[in-house]
């Protein structure tokens, strides 16, 4: 059995962050900024106890924001973060799609 290491498994996948610089063209996701992406954020931070109460969210494309170098490092990440709350409907949406695919029904 391959083993996977705590930073693969808890990281955006290639095509998450792809989908992420496509919708933005690239650019900082931060109101006003017009720097280019340079790394990605967490919306909801990316801790044990959100991966294990979100665990299809976490990870998904509704918790990414893409910053610039400066904004994720200078934390300048308000009205990026998100609630508790809007991570639970996110979970429940994205629960209830899988249900559906298991199910085979739309």
């Amino acid at each position: 059995m391959k083993r996977t290491t705590l930073a693969q498994e808890d990281t955006f996948s290639e095509q998450v962050r792809y989908d992420e610089n496509v919708a933005h063209n690239g650019y900082c996701r931060v109101r006003g900024c017009v720097k280019k992406i340079h790394s990605y954020h967490h919306r909801l931070p990316n801790t044990k106890s959100n991966r294990a109460k979100y665990p299809l969210f976490i990870q998904s494309c509704f918790n990414i924001a893409g910053l610039c170098f400066d904004d994720h490092e200078g934390h300048a990440t308000s009205g990026v973060d998100i609630t508790d709350r809007e991570a639970q409907m996110y979970e429940n949406f994205l629960q209830s799609l899988q249900s559906k695919e298991k199910n085979g029904t739309e």
